[in-house]
């Protein structure tokens, strides 16, 4: 039991990690560089600028935890709860968080190029200025996601959740690719 342990700039690249709690502990500038970590919690905790690349992360909660400018790169959640996470200018590239809870979660000015979101809980969570080229949300729940100033460009939306969040979510910059997209799709079933 690790919670509420200060452990920041700790190098965990090589230890064996099962059913740990990390709960409200700061990891911050820590490595956990290619674990596999399953059944663990960091709920709470501050990892900001840690470094999770290439990692398979399962059945684990992020709850509430900082993860500010930290590194997921191609890292693999299955069943995570991620919500109310922040997660200002983090990298989630190549990411798979596909059916994982990201609910009002804070990914502003993140780079999520080519993640897998594919039915991710995506509600009242704030995407705000963040790179999701190539991104896959299909199916993905996106009531109340807030897109403003967001690339979504070559990303894959579909669903009939993306229709209903249109008028309500997707304002500004975003708004119009996205309306080019329905109007393409709209067109190539009429034909």
């Amino acid at each position: 039991d690790f919670g509420d342990a200060v452990l920041s700039n700790t190098d965990l690249r090589f230890a064996k990690i099962k059913a740990c709690n990390f709960s409200h502990a700061k990891l911050e500038n820590s490595l956990f560089f290619k674990q596999t970590l399953k059944k663990t919690s960091f709920e709470g905790a501050n990892i900001t600028n840690t470094d999770f690349r290439e990692s398979v992360i399962e059945g684990s909660s992020f709850r509430k935890a900082i993860m500010d400018s930290a590194t997921f790169r191609k890292t693999s959640f299955k069943d995570c709860d991620l919500t109310g996470v922040r997660a200002i200018a983090s990298d989630f590239g190549g990411t798979h968080l596909a059916t994982c809870n990201l609910s009002k979660s804070n990914f502003a000015d993140s780079d999520l190029r080519f993640a897998v979101l594919i039915g991710a809980n995506l509600k009242s969570a704030s995407l705000k200025h963040a790179n999701l080229t190539c991104a896959d949300l299909r199916e993905a729940q996106l009531t109340g996601t807030n897109f403003w100033g967001a690339s979504l460009r070559k990303s894959k939306i579909q669903g009939p959740v993306m229709i209903s969040i249109l008028p309500y979510t997707l304002l500004g910059k975003v708004f119009f690719p996205i309306q080019r997209l329905l109007k393409k799709r709209k067109q190539a079933r009429e034909k």
